[in-house]
């Protein structure tokens, strides 16, 4: 039995003055708060119910709960592990933010989608088993959890959404299956224990890539911040078929000296280049129309001719270039 399940002498039995809904910042700051028990017959923990209780080693949560807050136990930075019974069917988003210390958590089964920021910061949080049925993995929801190791996706998941993983530096295997239909940019962003990744067509991450590689042609999607961080990378061929260089995919790789675009690329965009200061050259098609905000920021050696063709550039594309060459009527 873990500690949130446990009933210690020394527990304070909580419940509502009235009604079966324990109210938003009830007990938000609480730091006298170390082992609770929540009432049978409370059906709602609102926002920030225990919020900052940072003394808060355990909690019991009865299965007459349905519903669990936005930042409930935001900064609960004493809490270890803790079970969410099945009766949940929702949690809100930044529910357990910055939970430093919190090492197992169970999920109920009956939630669909892993909210914002859920888990965010939580950096003793060794791995998770995320509950069959859950068919979304929000924004930030595990991000900066530099402890995450294991990840298995069931089948039910069909979207991760932008920098859900970011920056978890000690993720080491990751399983998506295919029922994932879309993957946001910077979804694995920092990642950078994970081995090359790939869903269906789409170049998931490739942290540990190095030196000179050529990315597969049956590729036809790579998704942003892929190769972002890969300081030894020095030269990338790309596949025909892809239509756009996605935000962050080169960002910070600070040794990548050359790279095709191949033609048929309609976008470069947010910061796809950004901080490649030894890129000199690069060719940039006639398809390309558009190219997004600090999208070869800190490219400080390169000398690039921009293509007429392209109807939008904004202003800081190429911030911090030596020089740009060519049509330039068309920078925002």
């Amino acid at each position: 039995m873990s500690k949130s399940q446990q009933n210690p002498n020394d527990a304070i039995i909580v419940k509502p003055s009235e009604g079966t809904v324990i109210g938003e910042y009830a007990y938000e700051n609480k730091t006298n708060l170390v082992n609770v028990i929540i009432a049978e017959g409370v059906t709602e923990i609102r926002e920030g119910a225990f919020s900052g209780c940072t003394s808060l080693e355990s909690i019991f949560i009865p299965d007459s709960v349905t519903e669990i807050g936005a930042h409930a136990f935001q900064c609960c930075n004493a809490l270890e592990s803790i079970v969410i019974p099945d009766s949940v069917t929702a949690i809100g988003r930044g529910a357990f933010i910055q939970c430093t210390r919190l090492k197992t958590i169970i999920l109920s089964k009956n939630i669909t989608e892993i909210s914002m920021m859920m888990f965010y910061g939580c950096k003793s949080l060794k791995s998770i088993v995320i509950p069959t049925g859950v068919k979304a993995i929000l924004r930030h929801s595990f991000q900066e959890c530099t402890e995450l190791a294991n990840v298995i996706i069931p089948d039910s998941v069909m979207e991760i959404r932008p920098c859900a993983f970011f920056n978890c530096t000690n993720l080491e295997n990751v399983t998506i299956p295919d029922s994932v239909k879309a993957i946001g940019d910077l979804a694995f962003f920092g990642c950078r224990k994970l081995s090359k990744t790939i869903v269906g067509s789409t170049l998931v991450c490739w942290p540990q890539a190095s030196g000179d590689i050529v990315v597969p042609e049956d590729i036809t999607r790579i998704e942003g911040g892929a190769f972002g961080g890969c300081e030894t990378l020095t030269s990338v061929h790309l596949p025909n078929n892809i239509k756009e260089i996605a935000s962050s995919t080169f960002k910070g790789c600070t040794h990548l000296k050359s790279v095709n675009i191949p033609e048929g690329v309609k976008t470069i965009d947010i910061e796809a280049f950004a901080g490649c200061k030894s890129l000199t050259n690069l060719d940039i098609p006639d398809s390309v129309t558009k190219i997004g905000p600090g999208a070869f920021y800190g490219c400080t050696g390169l000398r690039n001719d921009v293509a007429a063709t392209i109807s939008q550039i904004s202003h800081d594309s190429f911030e911090n270039v030596n020089e740009l060459v060519g049509n330039s009527q068309h920078i925002l």
